[in-house]
């Protein structure tokens, strides 16, 4: 894949979670500007990255997971109490090397189709060490019943963007899996010392 492809599959941003993120922050101005200063930070601090990372090949776990940080603050004022998220990191991949973006498509797929129906959403982001590769996976707690050979076939642009991004650098597909009682396992595997 040329280094083009790879910036420009980078630098894809969903303008649909601009455009709701900003929504929320006209809505909070008058009522909560506290929390929307906090909103509008978080949203630069997120967009400092994504650009950033049109620069880079590769970052640290430590690196993206703050940018997920970032983008779920972001969508909690959007959501809520309703949006819920638990981010578990095995502190020996913090300095492991990942391409840059892999996580938040993944993260936003779940904020997007991991509604419950009472319409919470409940997201776990787990980072861990398997032999010698570094495993991300993400996984939502809807109501939805997925077929994983279904999904795997018609994902959206921001998992397509991912598949293709691992495939080119690692020749490897993300892995998915249906919860028994709702929602979908989303995992990816990142071979040792391939920065």
């Amino acid at each position: 894949m040329t280094a083009a492809e790879q910036t420009a599959l980078k630098a894809q941003i969903t303008p649909h979670f601009l455009f709701n993120s900003l929504n929320s922050v006209v809505q909070m101005i008058e009522t909560e500007p506290d929390e929307a200063k906090n909103v509008v930070q978080n949203l630069a601090d997120l967009y400092r990255y994504i650009l950033s990372s049109t620069k880079k090949n590769f970052v640290t776990v430590t690196e993206e997971i703050e940018s997920i940080r970032n983008y779920l603050s972001v969508e909690k004022a959007r959501f809520g109490d309703r949006l819920q998220y638990n981010i578990d990191i095995n502190p020996i991949t913090r300095n492991v090397w990942i391409p840059p973006m892999i996580l938040q498509p993944l993260v936003e797929n779940a904020v997007n189709h991991g509604v419950r129906d009472t319409g919470d959403i409940s997201i776990s982001i787990r980072v861990t060490q398997e032999g010698d590769e570094t495993i991300l996976r993400v996984a939502d707690h809807g109501s939805n019943l997925f077929n994983p050979s279904i999904v795997s076939t018609s994902t959206g642009t921001g998992l397509k963007n991912v598949e293709g991004r691992l495939f080119a650098l690692y020749h490897r597909k993300i892995s998915y899996e249906s919860r028994k009682d709702g929602g979908l396992i989303v995992t990816i595997a990142i071979p040792e010392d391939k920065k």
